[in-house]
């Protein structure tokens, strides 16, 4: 496997590299390097080729590669760097192994793998929640609630792009931000369901009364939300009557 290639046979690869990659395909790829290492064949035999492969001394062997180890399971190597053209060579040839300079070694650990796993699940029930919530959304941004158009409240980054490296580095640390994520979570569908099931009584009330009672209404930050609920669904009840 490739970093860059991840999906795409070996034999695709150099189906492509000499035919050249369709329009609808991506991959780290060059026909013209491709040509240049095939030239080797018309140079020296199998064995000289092979060797150069295996004594890690030439241009031929590989600079890095990621090694993911769980047990039970055969270990994985992904490319880092360089080597794409290098490898497709080595698999028509029928090279046995390759030989890097650098291996970088990750061991599965079941109990980060289970804090990634309860950190995805919750953000995937947020966001369902939110896309047919009829009492909140979430801004573009991803960093406010909102409850209308107009109003953005609640501050506070539901969701943020999860980094590998980082998750990996502090997965710890993330077991506190889930269980604060699963309160959110509690506390907005709860004020969702008292929301779609009471009438609204606001929007009998006038406009310009609901507008300044908008604005003297105190706003709620996510922290506050688990004491401050039954202003949040006041609140809510509010903004959605001045739409209406």
């Amino acid at each position: 496997a490739r970093s860059g290639n991840n999906g795409h046979s070996w034999y695709n690869l150099l189906f492509w590299g000499v035919y050249g990659l369709p329009q609808n395909k991506e991959a780290n790829l060059s026909s013209i390097r491709l040509y240049d290492l095939l030239k080797n064949l018309t140079k020296m035999n199998f064995n000289e080729l092979k060797e150069l492969y295996e004594d890690g001394k030439s241009g031929l062997s590989l600079y890095s590669f990621n090694k993911y180890v769980k047990t039970g399971e055969k270990p994985v190597y992904i490319g880092i760097n360089d080597g794409t053209h290098r490898i497709i060579l080595a698999k028509v040839l029928g090279i046995n192994y390759v030989t890097s300079k650098k291996v970088y070694v990750y061991e599965y650990n079941p109990e980060k793998h289970r804090i990634y796993e309860d950190l995805i699940l919750i953000l995937e029930k947020l966001q369902s929640f939110l896309k047919t919530s009829k009492a909140f959304k979430l801004s573009d941004d991803g960093e406010f609630l909102k409850i209308n158009a107009k109003t953005f409240t609640y501050m506070g980054v539901l969701f943020e792009d999860i980094n590998p490296y980082t998750f990996n580095k502090n997965a710890y640390e993330y077991i506190e931000h889930i269980e604060i994520l699963n309160k959110y979570y509690s506390i907005l569908k709860e004020i969702e369901e008292d929301y779609n099931k009471q009438i609204n009584i606001y929007k009998y009330i006038p406009k310009k009364i609901l507008n300044f009672m908008s604005l003297a209404h105190k706003d709620i930050y996510l922290e506050e939300i688990e004491d401050y609920k039954n202003n949040l669904l006041k609140k809510v009840k509010i903004l959605k009557a001045l739409d209406e």
